[in-house]
C-alpha cells in the first residue's frame, strides 16, 4: 500500500470541495526530463580589408579584401520534456490516455475510467462510502473508505483508485481499504477522492477534505 508523505474553518473545508473537481481535470500531468545533445553548424566570415603599399615610386600594389565563410561543427546539450508513458501532448499538459471512456466519465489515469461525482447516470456505480480523512499529525493523514453498495446486478468492487496531490494510487479490491498519507505539511488542508473499479463498470468519485495539525 503506497505511502504518500487542527481542522480549519468550515467555509476553507467547502471552498477546498468545490475545487476538487476542478483540480482533478486540470492537473492530471504527468512529464519527465531527459537530457539531450545535438551536433549543429555555423559559419563565420572571415573578412579582407583592402590596402595600397608603394616599394618604389612607379611601383604600387592594391589588395582588395574578400570575404570567405568557414563551417563550423558545435554540440548543443540541453534537456527535454517528455509525457510519461499512457500520457499524451505536450510536456506542460499531458494528459492521460483513456480511449475507452465514455464521454461523460473522468479518465482519471491512463485506461482508468470514473465518474465525476455529481454524475447520476446509469452507467455510473455508486461511489465507495464512509470515506472519512482523518488528521493523525502535523505531517499525516489517514484515508478510510467503504466498498459501494450492491446493486440488482450484485456489482463487486475489483479495485480502488485513490486520488491525492494529482496523483493516482491503486488498491486492490482485497486489501485493507485505508491508505496512510505522509509527509505532508502542518496545518494545511487537503483533498482526497476515492473511486472503484467494479464488475458492472466504473463508480464515481468520493472526495473528502481534512487539514493537517499544527
Amino acid at each position: 500500500m503506497p505511502h504518500v508523505g487542527s481542522t480549519s474553518c468550515l467555509l476553507l473545508v467547502l471552498s477546498c470541495l468545490v475545487g476538487i473537481q476542478f483540480a482533478i481535470s486540470q492537473e492530471r500531468v504527468c512529464s519527465y526530463a531527459v537530457a539531450k545533445e545535438e551536433t549543429r553548424q555555423t559559419y563565420v566570415i572571415y573578412t579582407r580589408l583592402s590596402s595600397y603599399s608603394c616599394y618604389f615610386i612607379s611601383t604600387c600594389y592594391r589588395r582588395h579584401y574578400y570575404q570567405q565563410p568557414v563551417y563550423r561543427s558545435y554540440t548543443v546539450y540541453y534537456i527535454e520534456n517528455k509525457c510519461c508513458e499512457g500520457y499524451i501532448g505536450n510536456a506542460e499538459q499531458c494528459s492521460p490516455i483513456c480511449t475507452e471512456c465514455a464521454e461523460s466519465h473522468l479518465c482519471l489515469a491512463p485506461y482508468t475510467c470514473v465518474c465525476p461525482a455529481e454524475w447520476s447516470s446509469n452507467d455510473c456505480i455508486e461511489p465507495p462510502q464512509n470515506v472519512t480523512l482523518t488528521a493523525t499529525g502535523s505531517d499525516r493523514l489517514e484515508f478510510r473508505w467503504e466498498p459501494p453498495p450492491h446493486n440488482i446486478h450484485r456489482q463487486f468492487a475489483t479495485l480502488y483508485i485513490v486520488f491525492f496531490r494529482n496523483e493516482a494510487h491503486f488498491v486492490n479490491a482485497s486489501s485493507n481499504l485505508v491508505m496512510q498519507l505522509e509527509s505532508l505539511t502542518p496545518y494545511t488542508t487537503y483533498n482526497c477522492c476515492v473511486a472503484a473499479n467494479t464488475t458492472s463498470g466504473p463508480s464515481r468519485l468520493a472526495c473528502t477534505s481534512q487539514t493537517t495539525l499544527r
